[in-house]
C-alpha cells in the first residue's frame, strides 16, 4: 500500500493501517487509533468523533466503541507520547514535528471536515425550546381562561345587582303611586258617604243637588268628584302595568325580592277591591259604609307592609 494512502494518528504519529480499529474526529477529520483516542480521552483538539459509518461516538459512555471495520485483533503499534497538532495556512491539520528519519514532506496533511454532526446535536436544544414554548402557551391559555371566567362572573354579578336595584326602585314607585291612588279613592268614598248619608237623613237638596232617591245621591257625589274619578280610571291601566312588571323577578333565588313581589301582589289586589267599591257603587248605605272602611284599612295595612320591605 502506498504511504500516501495512509493517515497518521496524531497521537502516536504512526499510520492507521487497514483493518485497525480507528476513530475519526468529525470536526477536524483527524483519524486516530482507537487505543490512542481512548488513552488521550478524545481528539487532541478537543473535538467530538464518529466512527467510519458516520455515527457519533461517545467514548466516555460507550467505552470507545468503534466502527468495527476490519479485524479487531490486528496488531497496534506502541503508543508514544502525544505530539502537538496545528493547522497550516490552508486550514488542514498537520503534525508540528516530524519523526526521526522522516522528512517534513512525508507528513500527511489531514483535510478539515465540516462538522456534519453539529446540526444533529443542535436539534435537541431546538426541540426543548419548542416544548418550553408549548408549555408556556398552554399556561398562558389556562391562566387567560381562568381570568376570563372570573371577569365574566364579575360582570354577571354586577348585572345581577343592577337588576335587583332596578326592581326595588320599581316596587318603591309602585308603592308611592298606590298611596296617592288610595288617597284619591278615599276622597271619592267619603263624598259618596256624605251625599248618601245626607239623603238617608231626609235631606233632598244638598250643595245644589236634588236627591230624589239613592241613585241621585250617588250621582251627585260622583259629579262632585268627577275629576278625581276620571284620574282614577286613567291611572288604573298604569297601576296594572306596574303590578305586572313586578311579577317578573330579575332573579328567582332572592328571598327579599320574593317577599316584595308577594307584598306588591296583596297591595294591588286590595287596591282593586277599593276601586270597585268607590267606582262601581252597589248595595245599601250601611253595607257601603262598612265595606269602604274595611277595604280602606286593608289598603293602608298592605301599603305599610310593602313600604317596610323597601
Amino acid at each position: 500500500m502506498d504511504t500516501a494512502d495512509l493517515r497518521i494518528c496524531p497521537y502516536c504519529k504512526q499510520p492507521v493501517k487497514e483493518g485497525q480499529e480507528k476513530i475519526t474526529c468529525t470536526v477536524c477529520g483527524a483519524c486516530y487509533h482507537t487505543p490512542c483516542w481512548q488513552q488521550h480521552g478524545g481528539c487532541m483538539n478537543h473535538h467530538p468523533a464518529t466512527n467510519e459509518n458516520g455515527a457519533l461516538v461517545d467514548v466516555q459512555a460507550q467505552g470507545g466503541e468503534t466502527s468495527g471495520e476490519g479485524n479487531s485483533d490486528a496488531s497496534l503499534p506502541d503508543v508514544p507520547p502525544a505530539a502537538d497538532m496545528s493547522a497550516d495556512t490552508s486550514g488542514n491539520i498537520v503534525q508540528d514535528r516530524a519523526e526521526p528519519g522522516r522528512e517534513p514532506a512525508d507528513i500527511l496533511a489531514v483535510p478539515y471536515a465540516p462538522p456534519e454532526a453539529a446540526s444533529a446535536v443542535a436539534v435537541r436544544p431546538k426541540k426543548k425550546v419548542g416544548l418550553i414554548c408549548l408549555i408556556v402557551a398552554a399556561a398562558v391559555l389556562i391562566v387567560g381562561s381562568i381570568a376570563g371566567y372570573f371577569i365574566y362572573q364579575n360582570i354577571q354579578e354586577k348585572k345581577r345587582e343592577e337588576a335587583i336595584a332596578t326592581y326595588r326602585q320599581d316596587a318603591k314607585t309602585f308603592c308611592d303611586d298606590m298611596l296617592l291612588t288610595g288617597t284619591q279613592m278615599e276622597d271619592v268614598g267619603n263624598a259618596l258617604l256624605d251625599y248618601w248619608g245626607t239623603y238617608v237623613s231626609g235631606t233632598r237638596y244638598y250643595n245644589g243637588h236634588y236627591m230624589g232617591d239613592v241613585d241621585d245621591a250617588v250621582l251627585a257625589a260622583q259629579t262632585e268628584q268627577s275629576a278625581t274619578i276620571s284620574q282614577l280610571q286613567n291611572d288604573a291601566t298604569k297601576r296594572e302595568q306596574q303590578y305586572k312588571k313586578l311579577l317578573k323577578l330579575p332573579v328567582e333565588d332572592n328571598s327579599e325580592l320574593q317577599d316584595i313581589k308577594q307584598a306588591a301582589k296583596e297591595l294591588y289586589e286590595t287596591y282593586q277591591d277599593m276601586y270597585s267599591c268607590v267606582i262601581d257603587v252597589s248595595g245599601n248605605y250601611i253595607n257601603f259604609k262598612s265595606d269602604l272602611k274595611d277595604v280602606d284599612d286593608r289598603l293602608v295595612k298592605k301599603y305599610k307592609a310593602l313600604k317596610e320591605l323597601l
